[in-house]
């Protein structure tokens, strides 16, 4: 078989396998189709060609199509983009979050290929049920298939009754095996672009030889699937954000508040103050303390991967404090701010739909200037100046911690069952 000068082998190979396998119709021009998936991690619509590719990254297709585009066979009919999302969380959401998936695809082509925006049609699925339902019609040793698939396959369930139904089931065990397994491939936009093809006799030489036996009778084997166009409503994306008090400061009468703000692919944000001004004169005591720290956390680990400000988690933090601490005898005054810093590792635990337990170790450096002072006759008398460089545990918490924010339930042990 023979090519002219200029066109590879490789572009030849394709386009004849391309011919092979994608010919439809018996009509004197013949309709094929190209297809690819790209694949979200969960909430994110955003195109991040490195994650979760499976067989070919979009680039790669984005190639393809552009030797595609240039070839005189073929006649670029229109390019279809499908989104969808996976089950948990609210329709709504879902709905807009898989338009979205499908756009932000759109709009990557657009930048990627010249491509009229009369030849792009957007569509949405939303929530992928039936993709879900074909997976496991397909699984044998998935938990509970049975009873998973009469819920799956009942006519008159909506999208929260399924849903709900489903998390019935053997104490969640199957939902949360489709939730770690099933679930990420149907956080998907699918591409397929349809190409008019001319007969091999119409084709220049340039790209086949005239000799070469190809049947035009093969089916379509990718036909486009049915979609429903899905309007943007309005919603917002997730937003979790916690409300917290360390208990261990609380005991030791310190009252005190922390923030934490979730900002995306597993960080977060953590900020802490403290304030107390106890003295009881009479007897010259004085319990003072004011101060806090800010922390940046990293979470790890299978529950924080499915959801946000739950599982391990290890940080870096930076703290000042100010205090005065004097109980009848010797007392000790930082009028100055002492800093510090460090490395910190927790765990926190659902203990409630939207509550959880936090425990969290710091280990790191703080340096103070402080004084000590003797009270006599009704005055602090001062003693000594010293300089503390303390080497070891400078933060510990153990806090209550109140989950705020949209989506931002616990669906495990302790919170919704």
């Amino acid at each position: 078989m023979k090519t002219k000068s200029g066109v590879g082998i490789r572009h030849f190979v394709l386009v004849v396998g391309m011919i092979l396998f994608g010919w439809a119709g018996t009509s004197a021009q013949g309709v094929m189709h190209d297809t690819t998936r790209v694949h979200f991690p969960q909430s994110v619509f955003v195109v991040d060609t490195l994650y979760l590719i499976e067989g070919e990254s979009l680039p790669a297709f984005v190639e393809r199509s552009k030797g595609l585009f240039n070839n005189s066979a073929f006649t670029l009919k229109n390019i279809h983009v499908v989104g969808a999302a996976s089950p948990e969380g609210a329709l709504q959401f879902n709905q807009t979050l898989a338009r979205r998936r499908a756009l932000s695809v759109a709009d990557y082509l657009k930048e990627h290929l010249s491509i009229a925006d009369s030849l792009m049609q957007v569509t949405s699925i939303g929530v992928d049920w039936e993709g879900l339902e074909e997976m496991v019609m397909n699984l044998e040793n998935m938990p509970d298939r049975d009873e998973v698939m009469r819920v799956l396959q009942h006519p008159d369930y909506g999208h929260n009754e399924r849903l709900w139904r489903l998390k019935q089931i053997d104490r969640r065990i199957p939902y949360e095996w489709m939730y770690k397994h099933l679930f990420p491939s149907l956080r998907y936009s699918r591409v397929i672009v349809s190409y008019e093809m001319r007969l091999l006799s119409e084709v220049p030489p340039l790209f086949f030889d005239e000799s070469l036996p190809v049947e035009s009778v093969f089916p379509d084997t990718l036909p486009l699937p049915e979609s429903v166009s899905v309007a943007d409503p309005v919603a917002s994306r997730p937003f979790y954000w916690a409300l917290k008090t360390n208990a261990l400061y609380d005991v030791a009468m310190v009252p005190n508040v922390g923030v934490e703000i979730y900002i995306g692919k597993g960080w977060s944000v953590n900020a802490n103050w403290m304030y107390a001004w106890w003295s009881k004169r009479s007897k010259n005591n004085f319990w003072r303390i004011y101060g806090g720290d800010v922390e940046v956390r990293r979470w790890l680990g299978e529950q924080a991967s499915r959801k946000p400000l739950q599982g391990h988690h290890v940080g870096v933090y930076g703290q000042g404090v100010t205090y005065d601490f004097e109980l009848g005898g010797r007392g000790y005054l930082g009028d100055k701010w002492s800093f510090g810093g460090g490395l910190s590792y927790g765990y926190s635990l659902p203990v409630g739909k939207r509550l959880n337990m936090d425990f969290t170790l710091g280990l790191g450096y703080l340096t103070s200037e402080y004084k000590e002072y003797l009270p006599i006759e009704g005055h602090y008398v001062w003693q000594v100046t010293k300089r503390l460089h303390w080497w070891g545990p400078t933060k510990a918490e153990v806090s209550l911690v109140w989950l705020l924010g949209r989506e931002n339930v616990n669906r495990q042990k302790g919170g919704i069952r």
